[in-house]
């Protein structure tokens, strides 16, 4: 009798044990971040989900892990869950606007607008889908006002939206008010930087380094500083970012390009090869470097960049081809300068143009050449590399 009574105590442990294991894994589930943690949070909801015991349950646990697969870039996935999710629950908000963020991400604008407009219909006053419709129409409508309109609705409701500010900041830029740009970043940096860290955003593809939101905001700050010549605000933007985030690839190169611009050849090829120790397959780094190296008359090892710049996994091919031009013309190599130039034209066109303007604005071609490589093009680039003052 001792003997039954024990195994049914151990059951009895192991049942609850479970319960509040389910439990746990439920709350985990919900209460987690998607967005830093996204792998995480698709494990712990799997565990939850397979321990649910109503449908409800179940929906609202498909749609924290469809927001995990979202910020994994798992769109289909996500939208299968999301999908799930409103089956359940017709009425879950969030969901709507998740999957209309699954469909801006995969360019299904238009689905993305119903989702949002069904939000707005319930939550007219809804900043996260005033934010969304923003978004929507800056993708479909060139210079909207619309645009501009759902963003200044969206935070004069929720006036600490980071995010929805942060694209204020872009489209006061693009309408060409600097000013107005830098009072929405300032507005945002006057925030805690834990504050801000918390908001969950898709990082720029091009920038590659995964910065936190406060830090974001700082490089795009001196980011368009830097495109708009203000050159002293963005390098003071720069050296911050990389006092504070040393492995950062794009900050390094965009200094780089500062430094090169005020003549400091030294240190923009520092910033350069440090940027390639980071991340060797950074084409902007690495034509960065080889330019610097060309103007410091360090025509070797200028080359020796070129070599990347011209392989088949370059994304630069025909800048790569106009550098080596550039140094077989410095080196007296004439004939091969010019095939370099051909190189340089058969793999980027932009190469071409900007080459042929350049011709005509010296003289050595017609302004009515058409937009080709001609024989007359061809003479007249023969000239100029022979000419030692044609640069």
């Amino acid at each position: 009798m001792f003997h039954l009574r024990w195994v049914a105590f151990v059951a009895f442990l192991v049942m609850a044990a479970s319960g509040q294991s389910a439990a746990s894994s439920y709350e985990d589930c919900l209460n987690g971040s998607a967005f830093q943690d996204p792998e995480k949070q698709v494990a712990v909801c799997d565990e939850a989900f397979r321990a649910a015991s109503s449908a409800k349950q179940k929906g609202i646990l498909q749609f924290k892990r469809g927001e995990a697969l979202y910020w994994m870039n798992q769109f289909g996935q996500a939208l299968d869950d999301v999908n799930a999710a409103l089956a359940t629950d017709s009425q879950l908000i969030p969901a709507y606007i998740r999957r209309a963020w699954i469909y801006i991400m995969s360019g299904e604008f238009e689905q993305a607008s119903r989702d949002v407009e069904e939000v707005l219909i319930w939550e007219p006053r809804n900043a996260e889908a005033l934010f969304a419709l923003s978004y929507i129409y800056m993708s479909t409508e060139p210079n909207s006002a619309r645009a501009l309109e759902a963003l200044r609705q969206s935070l004069e409701i929720k006036p600490d939206f980071h995010l929805a500010r942060l694209n204020l900041a872009y489209r006061d830029y693009h309408l060409g008010d600097i000013d107005g740009m830098l009072r929405e970043f300032d507005t945002i940096l006057a925030h805690d930087d834990a504050e801000l860290d918390k908001v969950s955003f898709q990082f720029d593809r091009a920038l590659r380094e995964p910065y936190p939101f406060s830090g974001y905001v700082r490089y795009e700050r001196a980011r368009f500083l830097m495109y708009a010549n203000r050159n002293d605000e963005a390098l003071a933007g720069f050296n911050w970012l990389i006092a504070h985030y040393p492995k950062t690839a794009s900050a390094f190169v965009l200094r780089g390009q500062i430094l090169r611009h005020n003549h400091n050849e030294v240190g923009a090829l520092r910033d350069y090869s440090r940027a390639i120790e980071l991340d060797p397959a950074n084409a902007d780094a690495r034509k960065g470097k080889a330019w610097t190296l060309f103007s410091l008359e360090r025509l070797d090892e200028a080359m020796v960049e070129t070599d990347w710049l011209t392989s088949g996994f370059s994304p630069v091919r025909g800048h790569g081809y106009r550098l080596r031009a550039y140094i077989d013309k410095k080196r007296g190599n004439a004939d091969q300068a010019l095939l370099d130039y051909e190189e340089a034209f058969r793999y980027d066109r932009e190469v071409l143009r900007e080459t042929q303007a350049r011709m005509i604005e010296l003289g050595y071609l017609s302004s009515q050449s058409g937009g080709n490589y001609t024989e007359e093009f061809r003479s007249g680039l023969r000239a100029c590399i022979a000419d030692p003052e044609c640069s």
